[in-house]
C-alpha cells in the first residue's frame, strides 16, 4: 500500500496485480480470503475485479475491457496507480488455458492536445503584465529539458525561479538552495521576497520554510500549472490551476521582462548566502552535514535517490551537478521502499544509482537487497547516527523526555550482517578520510559491483553542526548589511 500511496501522489503509472480467492468463499473464514475487490481504491485511478474463470465469450471480452482500461488509464488517461483483483478457483495447478490471440483485443487511448481558450490566454496574459513581481516555484519534476529551457527564458526577464534538488531544473540564474537563502535573511527583508504572480509547478516542495513563508504572504495570483486534473493549494492562494504542461502555458504567453530590481536584489542575497556557505563549509567538523558536503562534490553524473527524512533534507543545502538526477519518495514523504525503489531504477538503466538514506530508512526496507537480480550499478549509502536524528533538528521532539527512546529510536544496529546476509559488497567510514577513500574506490568506473558504503556520524553533535551553519549564515549576511 505504500507503494501505491507514492505512485498516486506523483502521478506515477503503477500496475498491481493481486491474485484472490473466488468470491463465494469470502468471508466464509476460509483460508487466506479477504477482501480484496477495491481494497485500494482510495489511491488508485482505477480498480476493479475480474470476473473468475470466464467461460463465455461475454465475460471474455468484458475481462479483456478491463485489463485494457486499467492499463490504458494509468499510462495515458489519468496516470497513476491501478488495480486489477484477479480471482481463481481451484485447483489452481496444471492449468495452463490460453486464450486464442483471435479472442482478445488491444484497445488504445488517443489522447487529444491539451489547449488554451483564447479568453483564457488573453486573462492570464492580463494577470501577467499587471505583476511586476513574479516568481516560480519549481517542485518535484523528472528531468524535463524542454521545461528547464523555458524556466530558464523567465529567469532572463528577471523572473525569480526557486527550484530543489528533486525539481531536476538547473541554471546559474536559478535559486537552487531555497532554506539556505530564506532560512537566513530577517523578516523585513523577506517582505521583498513577496511576488504578486505565483507560479508553481511539479507535485511536492520538500522546504517547510517556504511553505510557511508563501502561506503568510498576500499573494494576488496563484497559478499550479501541471497537466494532472489533481488541484493543488499547498499555500492557500491558489487562483487558477492550469492542466497543462508548463511549456505548453509559457508558449501561449508574450512574456515580457519584469522591469524592477526585483530580481537583482534577490541575486544580492544569494550571492551574500553562497560566500557565508563556502566559509562555514571549508572546515566544518564530521557530521551528516560533512557527508552531504563531500556527497555534493563527489557524485558529479548518475541517478541518486534521496531517502526521507533527513537526507532528502540536507541535500537541500548544497548546489548539486546538473549532470545528476534525482528523485525521492516525496509523494507521501514516508520511509517506505526507499531502497526497493533505487534498486528498482538501477535494473531498468546502465548508469550508476545511489541510494543516500539514513540507518533507520535503510534497516525498514532491507528486504529490497533480497532477491538474486541486484544490479551491479547500485551504491548505497548509508549515514548511520543511531537513530532518527531529524528528531533531534525538529524543535519540538527535543525538548521532551521520550526524544531518544520514542522518537529518535537510538539504536547500535549496522548494516554489516545485512550486507553479508545478502553477498552485497560492505565498506563502513568512520571519520572524513575513510569515507573519501571508499568513495573514491566505488567511484571508479572499473567498480562492477553493488555496494553499501556505511557512514557513521555523531549522533549527538550532528543538529548542533546544522543550527551553527545557519547561525553562521545569519551572522555573515547581517555584518554585510551593517557594512
Amino acid at each position: 500500500y505504500p507503494a501505491v500511496a507514492e505512485a498516486f501522489y506523483q502521478n506515477i503509472p503503477l500496475i498491481v496485480l493481486s491474485a484472490d480467492r473466488p468470491p463465494e468463499w469470502i468471508d466464509q473464514a476460509d483460508g487466506q480470503t479477504i477482501r480484496q475487490h477495491k481494497v485500494l481504491e482510495q489511491h488508485t485511478v482505477f480498480s476493479d475485479s475480474l470476473q473468475p474463470e470466464p467461460q463465455d465469450r461475454d465475460t471474455l471480452v468484458y475481462n479483456n475491457f478491463l485489463i485494457n482500461k486499467a492499463l490504458e488509464t494509468a499510462l495515458h488517461i489519468n496516470p497513476g496507480p491501478v488495480h486489477l483483483n484477479v480471482p481463481f478457483r481451484e485447483p489452481l495447478y496444471d492449468q495452463t488455458d490460453k486464450i486464442p490471440a483471435d479472442r482478445t483485443r488491444n484497445i488504445s487511448f488517443t489522447a487529444a492536445e491539451s489547449a488554451l481558450t483564447d479568453k483564457t490566454i488573453q486573462e492570464l496574459q492580463s494577470e501577467w503584465n499587471d505583476s511586476p513581481r513574479i516568481t516560480v516555484l519549481a517542485g518535484m519534476n523528472d528531468p524535463d529539458p524542454a521545461l528547464n529551457k523555458k524556466i530558464t527564458e523567465l529567469a532572463e526577464k528577471g523572473v525569480i525561479v526557486f527550484t530543489e534538488t528533486v525539481s531536476n531544473l538547473h541554471h546559474p540564474l536559478f535559486f537552487p538552495c531555497i532554506d539556505r537563502l530564506i532560512n537566513t535573511t530577517d523578516e523585513a527583508l523577506l517582505q521583498r521576497l513577496q511576488p504578486d504572480l505565483l507560479i508553481t509547478t511539479g507535485t511536492a516542495v520538500v522546504s517547510k520554510m517556504i511553505k510557511k513563508l508563501l502561506r503568510n504572504f498576500d499573494i494576488k495570483a496563484h497559478w499550479h500549472v501541471h497537466e494532472s486534473d489533481f488541484m493543488l493549494d499547498t499555500y492557500q492562494k491558489l487562483t487558477r490551476h492550469i492542466p497543462v504542461k508548463p511549456d505548453v502555458l509559457f508558449n501561449a504567453l508574450d512574456l515580457s521582462p519584469r522591469k524592477n530590481d526585483y530580481r537583482e536584489f534577490w541575486q544580492s542575497q544569494e550571492d551574500e548566502t553562497v560566500k557565508a556557505h563556502k566559509a562555514f563549509t571549508a572546515d566544518v567538523q564530521w557530521s551528516d552535514f560533512k557527508v552531504f558536503e563531500l556527497l555534493s562534490r563527489h557524485i558529479t553524473s548518475g541517478i541518486v535517490h534521496l531517502a526521507n527524512s533527513s537526507p532528502v533534507r540536507y541535500a537541500q543545502l548544497f548546489n548539486q551537478s546538473s549532470d545528476v538526477e534525482f528523485y525521492s519518495n516525496r509523494g507521501t514523504s514516508g520511509i517506505d521502499g526507499s531502497i526497493s525503489t533505487a534498486a528498482g531504477h538501477a535494473l531498468r538503466t546502465d548508469k550508476i544509482v545511489w541510494a543516500v538514506t539514513g540507518d533507520l530508512s535503510f534497516l525498514y526496507d532491507s528486504n529490497a537487497l533480497f532477491h538474486n537480480h541486484l544490479p551491479d550499478n547500485l551504491r548505497i549509502i548509508v549515514i548511520n547516527n543511531g537513530g532518527g536524528n531529524i528528531f533531534r533538528i525538529l524543535p519540538g521532539p527535543r525538548t521532551t523526555e521520550a526524544l531518544e527512546q520514542h522518537f529518535e529510536s537510538n539504536h547500535n544496529f549496522n548494516a554489516k550482517g545485512i550486507a553479508e546476509n545478502f553477498l552485497v559488497n560492505y565498506l563502513s567510514a568512520q571519520d572524513e578520510t575513510e569515507f573519501k577513500t571508499h568513495l573514491n574506490t566505488i567511484l571508479q568506473p572499473d567498480y562492477q559491483s553493488s555496494v553499501i558504503l556505511e557512514v557513521f556520524t555523531p549522533r549527538k553533535e550532528n543538529d548542533a553542526v546544522l543550527k551553527s551553519y545557519f547561525k553562521h549564515l545569519a551572522h555573515s549576511k547581517s555584518n554585510i548589511h551593517e557594512l
